[in-house]
């Protein structure tokens, strides 16, 4: 940042060219948002405990966080997947997950005794926020995991 503004120094620097800094280290440099926070929590604090000007950079926002989306798989990828477990247990498991988008938290502690084959619903323990008890299984995964 000093290089970036060496003839005039970073004692005199306004909103607007910390802004334009900020800028060109998202698009000249290619840093992520996360890595972006870093030279932000550095600025303000060297403005406020270091330079006498207040809290003049405290409304300079943080850079929104990447949103990963999931991989989603195409019904014949699903199905060969299934098709190449050779275990009938370890099918029947991924297949119960697969059909009730359990979480990791949820599956592991499901219980043998969680399962309701004659409802075809699925008793969720500790599930996120606590707000879904229950979960349908379908008919393909009831005839599986019996």
């Amino acid at each position: 940042m000093i290089r970036y503004f060496e003839p005039n120094g970073i004692d005199s620097l306004t909103k607007a060219e910390y802004q334009k800094y900020l800028l060109f280290l998202v698009e000249k440099r290619g840093l992520s948002g996360a890595t972006l926070n870093v030279p932000v929590n550095a600025y303000k604090y060297y403005c406020e405990k270091v330079l006498p000007r207040g809290k003049e950079f405290q409304a300079i926002a943080y850079p929104r966080q990447a949103v990963k989306l999931p991989t989603v798989y195409r019904v014949a990828e699903v199905r060969a997947i299934f098709n190449a477990m050779t275990s009938l247990k370890y099918r029947a498991f991924f297949m119960l997950v697969y059909a009730t988008s359990l979480r990791l938290n949820e599956v592991a502690q499901l219980r043998i005794t969680d399962l309701d084959c004659i409802r075809r619903l699925v008793t969720v323990r500790g599930g996120k926020g606590k707000k879904r008890p229950y979960c349908d299984a379908d008919q393909q995964t009831g005839s599986s995991h019996r």
